[in-house]
């Protein structure tokens, strides 16, 4: 188990009990970490990734948008796999409104066409002022 856990650098470093020095550590580098979901901690708003896998998006009427199929991870944030499409969708706070993990809902606000590009295509034009 973990005595420490920091971020670094956009990484995320680990003491771990036993490993006392650079040179016993660098088996570790690159290492996957495991804990059971039952050891770990989160905060009041913080998920696991499959967590989301499976939610149903809705917008703020209720239509139904799709359905979380993965969770890619970015330098910039990560983004929502939303299928059907394989479309990708950034969890930032501009789209992700709500979301509610024990009901497997995600409320979005997304512009036009994100989702499904054919709506896009169909949509008449924004009048120009």
């Amino acid at each position: 188990m973990p005595t420490v856990v920091r971020r670094l650098h956009n990484r995320i470093v680990v003491k771990l009990r036993g490993v006392e020095s650079i040179e016993a550590a660098r088996p570790f580098v690159g290492a996957m970490l495991y804990l059971p979901r039952e050891r770990l901690t989160l905060r009041e708003g913080e998920y696991l990734d499959d967590d989301l896998i499976g939610a149903r998006l809705f917008d703020p009427q209720g239509r139904e948008l799709g359905v979380v199929g993965g969770i890619e991870h970015y330098p910039a944030h990560g983004c929502l796999v939303v299928e059907p499409g394989h479309v990708l969708l950034p969890m930032v706070r501009a789209f992700i409104r709500e979301i509610d993990v024990a009901a497997q809902r995600i409320i979005v606000t997304i512009p036009e066409g994100l989702l499904n590009p054919r709506e896009a295509e169909n949509a008449e034009p924004p009048i120009e002022r």
